[in-house]
């Protein structure tokens, strides 16, 4: 039974990462100046932000707002999080920085 659990797992893992994967092309096709595909393939190589930046001619900082923004658009492309809720979240996030902020001072 284990054997049959670990198979479904695999294969509905497996389904959404090709998923994925459409999301990416279909979003790169969409902005085709953030080079998403490119930034996902060189994710998936293993490269550092750093080599990331260099080879798509960017900052390492660009890289990452780049990704956070990769992974929030293949989140919503996929109907795991709706873009209300994220926007809340992100308000929320800025709303303890500025809390912080003012905190700290």
């Amino acid at each position: 039974m284990l054997t049959e659990f670990n198979l479904l797992e695999a294969v509905a893992r497996a389904d959404l990462v090709i998923k994925a994967k459409q999301a990416i092309i279909n979003l790169d096709s969409h902005y085709p100046k953030c080079g998403y595909l490119k930034l996902w393939k060189l994710m998936v190589a293993g490269k550092t932000q750093a080599e990331q930046a260099s080879a798509l001619g960017v900052s390492q900082g660009e890289v990452s707002k780049r990704w956070k923004e990769l992974v929030r658009r293949v989140t919503i492309e996929l109907g795991l999080l709706e873009p209300k809720a994220i926007k809340r979240k992100q308000q929320n996030i800025q709303f303890k920085d500025i809390r912080r902020h003012s905190q700290v001072q």
